[in-house]
């Protein structure tokens, strides 16, 4: 096979980019339609959506996933596995849509959340008396819609048989429900609570390691021909990894980044490791400052030293590099040297995903 995943990171994006720009211009075209006689905020949430999906798209790291899994298995069909790698990141935008409400976000990638917009937009136009609630109603609607249509997306995909598409589907739908019970665990800590190491750590599994990383490269895989035997070999090296890409991203608290997971009292490997082992004094700022909305920057600044004096720092780089070791271990070993070489590469560009 030979393939380098680096080179074609660009040739993933701009074929993801491209498949993105042409279902949003097609979903326009129904958008105009559903004007002409329905509510106008019907076609509003489908075209916000639409707006997070194309114009603020992100890194596209899950659809790059899937075509990287899809190439290692021997795919060359990059334009059938560029609609798929689209409706992961679909599912990705339609769990941020539900993730910021659940959160109370009013940003998302340098704009309003899309609740925060279709809020906006329910008090200019007049829609109800509750412009805030229907906002909220409203995008939930267009999240959940934009999951069941990315599934669409994947169960019509031409290139590729009934029975792959529907496995595809299948696994994507077995990965949302998992994310769910994650994110209902998620939204139901707080760093405060002090919960448990391996609490957070199952969080992280359904999360990040199934729905980020797992899910991606198996529908990719399952799409070239890969077997659900070989696409099951991969779940140790996606716990292991999406555990690294996790407290990498963690890690951004202490270097400027990273202030809402203190604001927002989110419980990180790296904030809760300090509560359990920094001073008395250390632990009642800190304490303090979880979920203080009105932290200034003096005061994330000295958070970020609690972090470091209390050795949370070292724990999670000590973390990250075991768990790099577990990946490696757990690349298949009946898989062919380019394969497991090509696996490598992935790898080494999930870690650097967060830098």
């Amino acid at each position: 096979m030979g393939i380098k995943i680096i080179p074609r990171l660009d040739v993933y994006r701009h074929a993801i980019n491209s498949a993105a720009r042409d279902y949003c211009q097609q979903q326009r075209s129904e958008i105009d339609e559903l004007a002409k006689k329905s509510h106008p905020s019907v076609g509003r949430c489908r075209e916000a959506f639409l707006d997070m999906l194309c114009r603020k798209s992100g890194k596209r790291v899950r659809g790059i996933l899937v075509m990287a899994g899809y190439e290692m298995f021997g795919g060359n069909d990059l334009n059938m596995a560029a609609r798929a790698a689209l409706a992961i990141e679909m599912i990705q935008t339609g769990a941020l849509v539900l993730d910021d409400i659940q959160d109370k976000s009013a940003e998302r990638r340098g704009g309003p959340s899309l609740h925060a917009m279709l809020t906006a937009d329910s008090a200019k136009y007049g829609w109800t008396d509750d412009p805030t609630h229907n906002g909220v109603s409203l995008a939930i609607n267009a999240g959940t819609q934009g999951l069941h249509q990315a599934r669409t997306i994947i169960e019509e995909l031409e290139g590729s048989s009934e029975g792959t598409r529907l496995t595809a589907s299948i696994l994507a739908g077995k990965t949302i429900a998992r994310t769910c019970d994650g994110q209902n665990a998620d939204s139901s800590m707080r760093a405060t609570d002090l919960p448990g190491l391996e609490n957070i750590y199952e969080v992280i599994e359904a999360k990040t390691a199934h729905y980020s990383i797992l899910n991606p490269l198996q529908v990719g895989m399952v799409l070239a021909g890969a077997s659900l035997e070989e696409a099951a070999a991969l779940e140790q090296f996606a716990l292991s990894i999406g555990i690294v890409y996790q407290i990498t991203n963690d890690l951004k608290v202490v270097g400027g980044e990273g202030a809402d997971d203190i604001t927002g009292n989110k419980p990180t490997i790296v904030i809760c490791y300090a509560l359990k082992r920094t001073g008395p004094a250390d632990k009642e700022f800190l304490y303090s400052m979880l979920g203080n909305k009105n932290m200034n920057s003096s005061q994330f600044a000295q958070c970020q030293q609690i972090l470091i004096r209390s050795e949370a720092v070292i724990y999670a780089k000590q973390e990250i590099e075991r768990h790099k070791k577990s990946a490696e271990a757990s690349f298949p070993k009946s898989w062919p040297p380019e394969r497991i070489e090509f696996l490598e590469q992935v790898a080494g560009y999930i870690v650097n995903a967060q830098n």
